[in-house]
């Protein structure tokens, strides 16, 4: 399945860790760029540093060669303990 993950703190980056050892495709979005480097550097994941709760940080992903192919077997999960 192909995941995005909005929100990197405790709860994001364990989803994370978990999908990603079961094979999932998920890319990170986080307002926070070191975090996203972590995670992407951590895991197999495409990071994106952003606004995960506005809908103009999805517009990046229309031009992905990963992301064009998602559709309706998509998932975003949301996390933000720092809010």
């Amino acid at each position: 399945m192909k995941i995005i993950v909005a929100g990197c703190g405790k709860v994001g980056t364990t989803i994370v860790e978990q999908l990603s050892e079961e094979g999932h495709e998920i890319s990170v979005i986080d307002r926070n760029a070191d975090v996203v480097n972590n995670v992407a550097g951590s895991y197999d994941v495409l990071g994106v540093v952003g606004n995960g709760a506005t809908l103009t940080i999805y517009s990046l992903f229309k031009g992905s060669q990963t992301l064009t192919k998602w559709g309706a077997g998509t998932l975003v999960l949301a996390s933000e303990e720092n809010a």
